[in-house]
């Protein structure tokens, strides 16, 4: 807010190095905060604490005009609702649904004349540089599709007249080797290391979100369903918006997903180690079980001895 009031900066970015970088790192904390405050049981002092966080990585996320944030943050809020209805749904969850979803309507409201700007009246070079990146990452995938050129050599290899046909535009008469980077995260994983590292990306990627899902429904019962069902939305935002932008690529953003990624291991861990031992409670309840057939088994066999001794007892 100082930075786009006070200070007159349209497009704000607050401590990262581009409005994209924060765009994105509020598209992922974003969610998490709307699950604490719809999934968690806190005081309504907490509530509206974390509630007020949560309406601030909304507003950050809509003050950078970053298309790809203000595209993708609604996604992953909605993932989230999605997760917390379908798992955890409970009356306060309901009501504070309704109340933020009233707050971001009327946000959207306001700000709805500079997104439609934003998007209808983009930079046409902005396109134009985009269309061109992309046309020299996918002729480096098919020139070297296994292992790519090499990590961190975007910069020289995509200057090669043999991988990029435009060269002649003006962009890169005035830009040169600082012309910047393909504008979207997989294809320039896929350029760089090849459609084996592309692969493997994906699978990385994947194998958490689809252990997000599961655990959410695992941990539904319990006061940690509300990280997973936020960091599930977080993350399916940032997948799509680097579909958009290469920016998770960059250190801070790349931080925060691995804190992700951490917090979605233990819970995996934990996961497996409550079914060992309800597994283990529910074997040693059978033994104990068995264990007292077999005692009363064993005393039904002594009376039953008992009384035959008396039946064939001689008389006195």
């Amino acid at each position: 807010l100082e930075m786009k009031y006070l200070t007159g900066i349209p497009q704000v970015y607050g401590v990262f190095p581009h409005q994209n970088s924060m765009g994105m790192f509020m598209t992922l904390l974003g969610p998490v905060f709307l699950a604490r405050v719809i999934n968690k049981k806190d005081s309504l002092i907490k509530t509206t604490f974390f509630l007020g966080i949560f309406l601030q990585t909304f507003l950050s996320a809509l003050f950078t005009y970053s298309r790809g944030s203000i595209a993708c943050f609604p996604i992953g809020c909605i993932i989230t609702i999605i997760l917390t209805v379908a798992f955890h749904s409970t009356p306060k969850a309901l009501i504070i649904l309704s109340i933020t979803g009233i707050l971001g309507i009327a946000a959207l409201i306001y700000s709805f004349p500079t997104i439609i700007n934003r998007f209808a009246k983009a930079p046409e070079a902005s396109g134009e540089t985009r269309k061109f990146f992309a046309e020299t990452a996918m002729n480096i995938i098919k020139a070297k599709p296994l292992l790519g050129c090499g990590i961190n050599t975007w910069s020289i290899v995509s200057l090669d007249p043999n991988y990029n046909p435009y060269l002649d535009h003006p962009y890169f008469a005035i830009h040169g080797e600082f012309m910047g980077l393909v504008e979207t995260t997989y294809l320039l994983v896929g350029s760089e290391c090849g459609l084996l590292g592309l692969s493997a990306l994906l699978l990385w990627y994947f194998y958490y979100l689809f252990h997000t899902l599961y655990q959410s429904f695992r941990w539904r019962k319990t006061e940690y369903f509300y990280l997973l069902s936020g960091i599930g939305g977080g993350l399916t935002s940032n997948y799509l918006q680097s579909v958009l932008e290469w920016v998770l690529k960059q250190q801070i953003n790349f931080c925060m997903l691995f804190w992700c990624f951490g917090i979605i291991a233990v819970l995996i861990q934990g996961s497996r180690e409550r079914t060992f031992l309800s597994r283990l409670e529910v074997i040693e309840k059978r033994r104990e079980e068995y264990r007292k057939m077999q005692e009363m088994a064993e005393e039904a066999a002594a009376e039953e001895e008992a009384g035959q001794a008396e039946d064939f007892a001689a008389p006195e």
